[in-house]
């Protein structure tokens, strides 16, 4: 992902649709096309994880994580 603001990368595991996982895969193999034997040569995973970087960087992931109401029902343990 390419922005004028600083990233970092994370490794998590998220909930998303089924529908949305198999649109970014029916999307990426489509736009790459299938190579002479018949294989598509495109890593769906990092196309995921691109596409939702992107969503987060658009909707301001940022100043949604800032505000403490969006995090009901988070599970947070303290020490001990």
């Amino acid at each position: 992902m390419s922005s004028d603001k600083e990233t970092i990368t994370v490794r998590v595991n998220v909930e998303i649709p089924p529908e949305a996982l198999e649109a970014v895969v029916r999307t990426v193999r489509d736009m790459a096309g299938k190579d002479e034997k018949g294989r598509y040569q495109v890593d769906t995973a990092d196309a995921v994880g691109a596409i939702l970087s992107r969503f987060l960087g658009e909707k301001n992931f940022a100043a949604f994580a800032m505000d403490p109401a969006n995090y009901g029902g988070v599970v947070v343990e303290g020490p001990g």
